[in-house]
């Protein structure tokens, strides 16, 4: 196995072991196991990967839970700088860092900060190319509702449902998140069953696209009479 290869598989375990040992209340363990997924992605040169930023922000998440918010703080501030030396200042994927950060800072009673890094977070989110935002995590709409950005929220959904191919299961995704989040500040009924309802047409939609019509169809039909 590649030197590469065998540094992601190290941090894959990791983030498994981490987020067994975090369901069970085994803080400490997650803890070091995320910081060791952190690193391995890091070395392996997986930055820009979606694993690299859930990771990050899982970490940062324990870190808050066991109260250690300047190391939550400096953990998302490294991770941010190095998200955006690989993919530059407005990538897509900054923004869930940022959102994460925002809370962070809001916990530390540093309101002017939290609302610079939600307003980052947003400005990115808004001004992104449709197809970008289903590399967003769908745990981030919640989020994005308890930073007080709902209407950010419902946008992402809806331009993300006005996707072709839609991703539907990127809108069920959001709508389970916004359902089951853990703190009840981010939970959104309304939305949820908006999003769930246009996961369903989607993927009918995707179904009936698939069928044989017209040519093909008839052309089928004669082959099997």
């Amino acid at each position: 196995m590649h030197w590469g290869e065998e540094l992601r598989a190290t941090a894959q375990t990791a983030v498994i072991l981490a987020t067994v040992c975090y369901q069970q209340g085994k803080l400490r363990e997650a803890e070091q196991s995320y910081r060791e997924a952190w690193g391995a992605f890091t070395k392996c040169n997986a930055v820009a990967s979606a694993d690299f930023t859930e990771v990050v922000r899982s970490l940062a998440e324990v870190l808050i839970v066991e109260q250690k918010l300047p190391e939550a703080e400096s953990v998302l501030n490294e991770a941010l700088a190095q998200e955006r030396q690989i993919l530059g200042e407005r990538n897509i994927r900054t923004a869930a860092v940022l959102i994460t950060l925002a809370r962070c800072l809001e916990l530390e009673s540093r309101p002017d900060q939290a609302a610079h890094r939600r307003i980052e977070a947003a400005d990115i989110l808004t001004n992104s190319p449709p197809e970008d935002l289903i590399h967003l995590p769908p745990e981030l709409i919640p989020e994005l509702i308890e930073a007080g950005l709902e209407q950010v929220a419902r946008d992402v959904c809806n331009r993300a449902s006005a996707l072709t191919p839609v991703k539907a299961s990127w809108l069920d995704g959001a709508s389970w998140a916004l359902v089951l989040s853990e703190r009840p500040p981010g939970r959104n009924a309304a939305l949820a069953a908006e999003s769930a309802q246009k996961a369903a047409e989607n993927a009918a939609g995707e179904s009936v696209l698939s069928e044989p019509t017209g040519r093909g169809a008839a052309h089928n039909g004669s082959a099997m009479a």
